[in-house]
């Protein structure tokens, strides 16, 4: 009995490693749903010895339409420009997209270039993609569900150097934040010009 279960679960193993490309492209074509998609994270972020934790409500049109709203400030993507609204400060800054940059953007959206997958690890309903990008030494994983959901997604630059984002409330269509995002600042800095 041992054998068997020990045989089972080395080819399950050794299966996996081919299906992350597959379960990698359910998670990509769910989360940029035609309709779009809206959800809850908790972001928690650490570089040495600092770190934050955020809640936000996010919204995504698709890769490059996408809004982030938190407590203090509203990220507001559209193309290749970037608008941080301070609601502390009633400051709002428009400024250009680095789109070499892989962060947090890259994760919520899915557009990580140059991917390559360790392996897969299927249990129950949820499928633990594990992934590293070989040229900037960065590595992470995605859990999703089976029906390609996002629960989970982590980043990791270096020691002590990473983003870590927990999805709750997932949901396709249902989008009102994006398209009513006016802001009324007092001050405007437009570092895009």
């Amino acid at each position: 009995m041992f054998s068997r279960i020990s045989l089972y679960f080395l080819f399950s193993v050794c299966i996996s490693y081919g299906q992350s490309d597959r379960w990698y492209k359910k998670f990509l074509s769910t989360l940029n749903n035609q309709a779009g998609v809206t959800f809850t994270a908790q972001i928690i972020q650490k570089e040495f010895e600092l770190s934050s934790e955020s809640i936000a409500k996010i919204e995504i049109i698709n890769k490059t339409h996408f809004i982030i709203d938190m407590n203090q400030e509203t990220i507001f993507i559209s193309g290749d420009t970037i608008q941080t609204y301070n609601k502390l400060s009633n400051q709002l800054i428009i400024d250009k997209i680095i789109n070499d940059d892989i962060g947090i953007f890259s994760l919520l959206t899915g557009n990580i270039e140059n991917i390559v997958f360790n392996k897969s690890i299927i249990s129950n309903e949820k499928i633990k993609i594990i992934f590293n990008i070989p040229e900037l030494g960065y590595n992470g994983q995605i859990d999703i569900l089976k029906s390609g959901e996002p629960k989970r997604m982590n980043l990791t630059y270096a020691k002590d150097q990473y983003i870590n984002i927990v999805i709750n409330n997932f949901q396709i269509g249902n989008l009102t934040m994006y398209e009513n995002f006016q802001p009324n600042p007092k001050e405007i800095i437009n570092l895009h010009e």
